[in-house]
């Protein structure tokens, strides 16, 4: 089956929420295409686990960790592929935030 249609139901408001399902077990996969885990960037429960995923270029990892999502942010710090100063930047403001800014657990 192909993850391209997946990607624009994603992109449907519109649609039951049962129906996106799918988002989750792509966000996990091994080989989860970069088209694929866009559109489960787009998904609240599937966000946390396709920001963590290899095919994901560094200027993706940057919006992540500069986004509304903390647990998302954190999750996307650990990519090999973001580029040191975005690490370095999440890292000092959670110093400047004390305990509160730790790393969603």
């Amino acid at each position: 089956m192909s993850r391209r249609p997946l990607a624009g139901v994603a992109a449907r408001a519109d649609l039951p929420s049962g129906l996106l399902d799918p988002l989750v077990a792509i966000a996990v996969h091994p080989n989860a295409t970069l088209p694929a885990l866009l559109a489960c960037l787009e998904d609240a429960r599937a966000r946390k686990d396709a920001a963590a995923h290899p095919p994901l270029p560094a200027a993706v990892l940057t919006r992540l960790v500069d986004g509304p999502h903390p647990e998302v942010a954190w999750a996307a710090a650990g990519h090999p592929a973001l580029p040191a100063a975005a690490v370095e930047r999440l890292v000092a403001e959670a110093e400047r935030a004390g305990p509160a800014g730790r790393a969603p657990g």
